[in-house]
């Protein structure tokens, strides 16, 4: 199955991080200012692309499934380059 990563898009891997840490979609909007339905969005667009699902939604919040554990230390490192460049262009 062919996954649509052409379009990539960095915000996806943002909010992925954030209702990782957080745990929840409410607790990753009141970290970052997105609003709830944004992070659910991405949540989801991420997992279409990757071609896996990333959570489990639960009545709590959200449990990270094998493929978010996977994927998480590449994430991390992404947001380290994006803070790198960010730091190198200033």
């Amino acid at each position: 199955m062919a996954h649509d990563l052409e379009r990539f898009d960095w915000a996806l891997v943002k909010s992925f991080l954030a209702v990782l840490d957080a745990g929840s979609l409410m607790g990753a909007a009141r970290r970052t200012g997105n609003q709830q339905p944004t992070l659910s969005r991405h949540l989801s667009e991420l997992e279409a692309q990757l071609g896996t699902p990333l959570f489990e939604r639960t009545g709590r919040g959200v449990s990270a499934l094998p493929a978010a554990l996977a994927i998480a230390d590449a994430a991390r490192q992404m947001q380290q380059a994006a803070d790198a460049m960010r730091r190198a262009a200033a």
